[in-house]
Order: structure tokens, then sequence, then C-alpha cells
């Protein structure tokens, strides 16, 4: 048995630059592929950029085996190159500088942290690393009035307390463990067993059907509401630690579960130790929507003029 997917939310540039996928036209050629305000931005890097970013895709197991594909890709890198020259244009009419030291410095510990995903992360959103420092330094600038005070955090947090997207930080938990059979009758034999004194590790790493635990005596740490299929939740959250299920089917067969752990979910009581991490999502937050209005009302206030045969990289 396996528990759903869950959404990982990877650093990047506000709300802008994001893991998406779907690309490029394989077009070679020379010249400029767009014209921002008179500024031209080469086919030559754009190609580059797509040369470099398609392989990590690819090992994301998308097959860049159509058209739609390729420029889907094409498309998405071009939007990042313009974006870096959209922000380097308005820092340059503010007369804001073009460096600011904390962003010079978060950079550099990325790089210096793990080089090999700095560059990755370079590749896949088609950015130099000098067109991330004027994102990244342009970000900073539009969005340095953003605040939130202490009690629109503590709001925030008891607002959330049930909130399925902070079940890994507020929710409740159980730690349980199973053994998964094909039949009901495979399933009396096993609790017959476990009765009779045979160790519950032991009967997993002989009966059990589900490979994702057997390596670890059936366990699965930490379960929140909605991670695994009703019937398998429902029992697991309703057992006392120590205590075990009869068969419970579910699509995936017959389970004996065994709740170890039951760890009661977050209260208001609790703000203190998720303040920072509340304010930190919160300010977050608040900064992507505030730069994804400005940089938007940039774009459409740009004079931007695609060249012949790019004018599918327009949104």
């Amino acid at each position: 048995m396996r528990r759903k997917a869950m959404r990982v939310k990877l650093w990047g540039l506000g709300s802008l630059v994001l893991l998406c996928c779907g690309f490029l036209l394989s077009g070679c050629g020379s010249g400029y592929f767009v014209k921002i305000d008179g500024v031209k931005l080469a086919v030559s890097a754009l190609n580059e950029n797509y040369a470099a970013a398609e392989p990590y895709y690819v090992d994301m197991g998308y097959e860049f085996d159509s058209d739609d594909m390729r420029r889907s890709l094409r498309k998405f890198i071009a939007g990042n190159m313009i974006m870096a020259e959209i922000a380097r244009a308005d820092m340059e009419m503010q007369k804001w500088e073009s460096e600011i030291p904390e962003v010079l410095a978060d950079i550099e510990n990325s790089k210096n942290n793990d080089p090999e995903w700095f560059q990755m992360y370079l590749d896949i959103n088609g950015l130099t690393e000098q067109q991330m420092v004027r994102c990244l330094t342009h970000f900073e600038y539009v969005t340095r009035d953003i605040n939130v005070t202490e009690e629109e955090v503590r709001q925030f947090f008891v607002d959330n307390l049930e909130n399925p997207a902070f079940a890994n930080e507020l929710g409740e938990k159980v730690t349980a463990r199973h053994i998964l059979v094909n039949t009901e009758e495979e399933a009396k034999e096993v609790i017959a067993r476990l009765k009779a004194g045979e160790g519950f590790a032991a009967l997993v790493e002989e009966k059990s059907q589900d490979p994702g635990s057997i390596s670890n005596g059936g366990k699965y740490e930490d379960i929140t509401r909605g991670q695994m299929v009703a019937e398998f939740e429902d029992a697991a959250f309703s057992l006392n630690p120590g205590e075990r299920s009869e068969p419970i089917q579910t699509t995936y067969g017959f389970h004996i579960i065994e709740t170890l752990e039951h760890k009661p979910g977050k209260t208001a009581e609790d703000f203190e130790e998720f303040r920072s991490t509340m304010e930190t999502y919160m300010l977050d937050e608040a900064k992507s929507v505030k730069y994804d209005t400005v940089y938007r009302q940039l774009l459409e206030g740009a004079k931007i003029d695609y060249a012949k045969g790019y004018e599918y990289l327009k949104d």
C-alpha cells in the first residue's frame, strides 16, 4: 500500500518561476526571438537554455517527442528570460541597486551547500546565475514593504489548525504497522499466530503483500488524515496505542493494523512553537501575491515584439 502523493513546495522566485512543464520547438537560428522596449533577447541564448533544461525534465519523466511539448518548454524558458529583462529594466528606471548583500549571501550559501542542485535549479528554469540574482533582487525591492502583525499570524494559525495543507505540521498523527494479505482467511490466520505469540515483524516479512513497508516491519510513521485509504485511516486513528485491529478490508486486500503511537493535533495554545513558521509562510505568500501583481503590470506596460516564427512564445 502506498501513501497518496504529496506536494512539495520548492524554493523559487516568488510565484512566477515555477517548475511547470510542457515545452518547445527545437528551432535553431540566429538573431532575436523577442524585443522588450527595444532590447533584443537572443535566439542563441534561448536555444542554449533549452538544451540545458530538457535533460532534467526527461529525468523527471516528461517526453519531448512532440512539437507541443518542446514548444511548451521553450515558452517557459523564454518567459523566465523575459522576466529577468523586465526586472533589469525596472530596477534601472527605479534607480535601485543591482545587488542586495542579503540576496547575494543567500545565493552563495545555496551554491556552496549543494553546487549540483544549484546548477540544476538554474538549468531547469532556463536562467543564468546573473539573471537569477537580478530576479531575486527585484523581488526583494518590490516586496520590501510587506509585513504581517502578530495578531494576523496568530489568527492565521488558529484558522488553519485543521487545514489539510498544514497537516504535517499541525495535524493529528498516528504511527502504525500492518500486515497486508490477500484474503480474510489469511488475515484471521495471521491474527491467530500473533495471539499465539509470534512476532509482528517476522509475520510482516513472511506474509505481508505491501512492498512499501516490509523493510520497516510494516510500519508507517506520522500518518496524517488523508494520506491513507479511508478504511485503513479510520482503523489506525481509532485504535489506542498497543491495540490491534480485526481484519480491515481495503482495495489492497485485508490488513491487520496495530497502532503504535497517537499524537494529538496542535491547539491554539501551541502558537509560540509555530509562530516563526507561520509568519514565514504568510510573508512568502503575501510577497508572492504582491510581486505577481507588480510584474504583470510591468509586463502589460512593456512594448513586447516577438520575431517572426516565435509568436507562439507569447502567452
